[in-house]
């Protein structure tokens, strides 16, 4: 008896009552509730998965990215250190290399010195646009993202449209609801134009406002609120989470 609750009930797997229960610990029912709705959006699966990769994808990025947007960085990580047990049995994918071994190719004396061209970057990699007439937070959140992501400064619909022409790469746009170059019930309009799978954060819009701009996209399951209090800092981690 004192082990069933280990054991997959209902269709709950162990591992997402294990997640359930951590963010539980930190969260009332109805912010919680929240949380692993937007983090499912964000991953879209239809429950938590049940282990491996696609368990550490999901607690690392996505439940981490919902968390810090409806509660803050400090409450996504004390729900990523109490996930940590459950995580260390997930081994990381990373190829295993022997500093001791030979390289796998040693060129003869004279063998032209001739090095293959650099791999492409990842097709996954989304470039951030940032819709904003305030140039303090669109410097500062340049800052916070240097080195992680190159951001693009967007003056309006017209410099929406021409940013994303031709290109089908995936890309990640914040539209600052403060002070925003583009409204986000403007960008509704256009969200078929969109590169497949951009993601679209309303920086400072309440769930309200998110569900009345995006009352006409086809699919608005990557359309974000962020938090209405939510710092550069607290933007700039939600970042880093998604790329």
């Amino acid at each position: 008896m004192g082990e069933a609750r280990h054991s997959q009930v209902g269709g709950v797997t162990p591992a997402a009552e294990t997640v359930r229960e951590a963010v539980a610990a930190v969260a009332a029912p109805e912010v919680a509730a929240r949380i692993l709705r937007r983090a499912l959006h964000l991953a879209q699966e239809s429950e938590v998965p049940p282990g491996g990769s696609r368990l550490r994808v999901f607690v690392e990025h996505h439940l981490r990215a919902a968390t810090t947007f409806v509660m803050g960085e400090d409450a996504a990580t004390a729900i990523r250190d109490q996930l940590a047990p459950l995580l260390v049995r997930i081994p990381t994918i990373a190829p295993a290399i022997a500093l001791d071994e030979p390289p796998l190719l040693e060129l003869e004396a004279d063998t032209p010195s001739i090095l293959p061209d650099p791999l492409p970057e990842p097709a996954t990699l989304r470039r951030v646009l940032v819709a904003t007439l305030d140039e303090d937070r669109n410097v500062a959140l340049r800052r916070a993202l240097r080195g992680i992501a190159e951001t693009e400064a967007i003056e309006d619909v017209v410099a929406l449209l021409d940013a994303i022409e031709g290109r089908s790469d995936n890309l990640l746009l914040i539209i600052d609801c403060e002070d925003p170059s583009v409204q986000p019930t403007t960008l509704a309009t256009i969200a078929p134009d969109l590169p497949v799978e951009s993601i679209v954060v309303l920086w400072g819009a309440s769930e309200e406002e998110l569900d009345a701009a995006t009352v006409l996209v086809p699919d608005s399951s990557r359309w974000i609120a962020c938090d209405q209090t939510a710092e550069v800092d607290s933007v700039a981690s939600m970042v880093r989470a998604l790329l």
